[in-house]
């Protein structure tokens, strides 16, 4: 049986016993030994049949949070390392994509369409040159394109003041990137 123990498979076979046990009628022509054999064999092959359904695929394949991550031996275990990872409240979620759609509708306002696109680039990782080669410029327009970028950005933080933080403008930045063409199509439907 996938995933299972030694353990489980005596376990089935018990069950099977117990249902032999249960059922045998002295009076039918087979011996207890032969009755019991094949309950216990139809048990198992029962059990190896629901452990192999499709249903089953999740439970078969699954990863305990307890079992020791790098060796057997190991103290460290999955949910020590999943136990130190922010979880994100659905309410917070909601607040940030407000804010982030705020800050979408505002940086619409500053950014020209050529710093947008270097922007999302930017804020996917990609290298001066790599941009440069994306959108068909040279290397020294696309530093031109963030220089000016950050200007605005710093501006813009200037002044919202205390109602903006870095982070939020950040992560909102990096959501809207996520966002790819979408945002040029929505420019473009504007003009």
């Amino acid at each position: 049986m996938v995933g299972a123990e030694r353990e489980d498979v005596l376990q089935e076979g018990m069950i099977g016993l117990f249902k032999a046990i249960r059922d045998y009628k002295p009076d039918k022509k087979a011996s207890f030994k032969v009755f019991a054999e094949l309950c216990i064999g139809r048990q198992i092959i029962t059990a190896v049949k629901n452990a192999t359904r499709q249903k089953q695929i999740p439970l078969n394949t699954y990863v305990s949070m307890n079992k020791p991550i790098y060796a057997e031996d190991s103290e460290h275990t999955l949910l020590d390392v999943l136990s130190g990872i922010d979880v994100v409240n659905p309410e917070e979620m909601l607040v940030d994509k407000e804010e982030y759609n705020n800050l979408e509708v505002e940086l619409n306002k500053i950014l020209s369409d050529l710093e947008w696109q270097v922007l999302r680039y930017y804020l996917d990782g990609k290298s001066y040159q790599e941009i440069s080669v994306e959108l068909g410029r040279h290397s020294k327009s696309i530093d031109n394109a963030l220089t000016r970028v950050k200007r605005k950005l710093s501006k813009f933080k200037l002044e919202n003041g205390d109602k903006i933080d870095l982070r939020n403008i950040y992560k909102g930045l990096v959501a809207i990137s996520a966002k790819g063409d979408r945002l040029s199509a929505l420019r473009n439907a504007k003009k």
